[in-house]
């Protein structure tokens, strides 16, 4: 197990995490501290805990938009791809069907 080392609101926290994932839990604390301080900026310094919590909500906002996004595309794939196999199931059908008729026509040859 790996560890990092995130700075948010000027605390430093030692945080645990898989190996390799190093990075990745860094560039989230960095995303954390900028939500953190842009909303400092724009609300002031109401409390740190206030402070995360808004951005937890922020986060989690924008979570469930993609969320949501994903859904409807994954509807209409879904959607496209029942068309699609639909479309070919028709077209197999009328290319056995050609096929039948013309061994048909070489049986009687």
């Amino acid at each position: 197990m790996a560890n990092v080392t995130l700075t948010i609101n000027g605390k430093t926290y030692r945080i645990g995490c898989a190996d390799g994932e190093e990075a990745h839990f860094i560039a989230l604390g960095e995303r954390i501290e900028a939500e953190l301080q842009g909303l400092k900026g724009a609300v002031g310094d109401v409390g740190e805990l206030r402070l995360l919590v808004m951005v937890a909500l922020k986060l989690a906002d924008e979570v469930a938009d993609l969320q949501r996004r994903h859904g409807s595309k994954t509807a209409e794939v879904e959607a496209a791809t029942a068309t699609l196999i639909e479309t070919f199931a028709t077209s197999l059908e009328a290319t056995a069907t050609r096929m039948e008729a013309v061994a048909g026509r070489l049986e009687r040859a």
